[in-house]
């Protein structure tokens, strides 16, 4: 009788070692081809070193660079916040994540010698950077700093004879004044 049970455990253990082995193929929901969509329809990329250039280039976005290292522990705390919180900004903020380990030659050259380390660019010019995994609330002021730059840049493209700001005409400096105890040679 003990045989019986001991052979209907592992019977039904089978079935379940079977499952989880073809779980593992199975692509989780939201990926594909190494782009995972988060629910507002943003993307968190994995890009290549190849295409560092271009992605950096995107015209009217923040582009946010995230190089890390999948043995890395604040890297992957970091990376959830910035999937996070690059949703809350819609269009307006796209990310991209470089491995190191595959790009050591662009990381080298780039300066990038702690991970995470996160630059931010406008229009193909880095803007902020910071390294390290960094409060959730400092992230969001970074980013809502940088795309309300965008929006501004925005609208003055689409309104070229909206006024600019009044700037005061540059006055020169009187030079002729010298410290108390010293004199004119």
């Amino acid at each position: 009788m003990n045989s019986k049970r001991i052979l209907l455990c592992l019977c039904g253990l089978v079935p379940a070692v079977l499952l989880l082995v073809q779980c593992d193929k199975i692509p989780k929901f939201g990926e594909a081809g190494g782009t995972t969509v988060n629910d507002s329809g943003e993307q968190v990329r994995d890009i290549e070193a190849t295409d560092f250039d271009s992605f950096t280039a995107i015209k009217g976005k923040l582009v946010v660079v995230d190089f890390h290292a999948d043995w890395c522990g604040p890297c992957k705390t970091l990376g959830p916040k910035l999937k996070t919180i690059s949703a809350e900004f819609g269009d307006d903020v796209v990310v991209g994540k470089i491995n190191v380990d595959d790009a050591k030659n662009l990381a080298s050259r780039l300066g990038v010698s702690g991970i995470p380390d996160v630059r931010l660019f406008r229009d193909g010019s880095q803007v902020d950077r910071f390294v390290g995994d960094i409060p959730g609330t400092l992230i969001r002021s970074k980013f809502q700093a940088q795309v309300t730059l965008l929006e501004m840049a925005e609208k003055r493209s689409e309104d070229p004879d909206a006024e600019a700001p009044a700037e005061e005409p540059i006055q020169r400096m009187n030079k002729d004044w010298m410290p108390e105890g010293l004199e004119k040679r």
